[in-house]
């Protein structure tokens, strides 16, 4: 699937938030357990990808962070706040990519910060709201342009929406 979004110029957290609007009921009341492995893996991934080329991360700390990221997606998720996860994701990353690489020791502590802020986000409404839209401008993507200035552009929005440009001949 990461493949099919990356064939199109779409970036893996616009694939964690297209699969978490699918999770999300459209009534937002229930709740399905036997997703959280795949929404786990996405937000995983997102979180591992930028340190992997660095060889920072060992198997135990990824590890780690495969059980933070569990039961970080599992909380938001019974909280009814799982837009959130891909502006919190980003925005641990923001902050992890801003330390020169030599003093990434913070990376040791990516878990713990993730549990933190998790936290953070169920307690805060203001930071949720934040991180939601957060979340929609990450996701807010526009396919890369195309060679020819008569074929159509698209800009794809948060969630199943897609608007189509092209040129009318007049």
């Amino acid at each position: 699937m990461s493949k099919r979004y990356a064939a199109c110029g779409l970036s893996e957290q616009t694939l964690l938030a297209d699969a978490i609007e699918l999770y999300i009921p459209l009534d937002g009341q229930a709740f399905e357990p036997r997703l959280l492995p795949v929404l786990t893996g996405l937000a995983a991934r997102n979180i591992l990808k930028p340190h992997l080329k660095n060889g920072l991360l060992n198997p135990p700390l990824i590890k780690q962070l495969f059980s933070a990221t569990g039961e970080a997606v599992k909380l938001l998720a019974i909280r009814g706040q799982l837009k959130a996860l891909p502006g919190l994701i980003a925005r641990l990353n923001q902050q992890l990519l801003r330390q020169p690489i030599q003093n990434r020791h913070g990376l040791s502590q990516l878990p713990q910060q993730l549990d933190q802020a998790t936290l953070r986000v169920t307690q805060n409404p203001q930071l949720y709201q934040h991180l939601c839209r957060l979340s929609e401008t990450i996701t807010a993507e526009k396919s890369p342009p195309s060679a020819n200035p008569d074929s159509p552009q698209r800009l794809r929005i948060h969630g199943p929406v897609e608007i189509l440009f092209r040129r009318l001949d007049e």
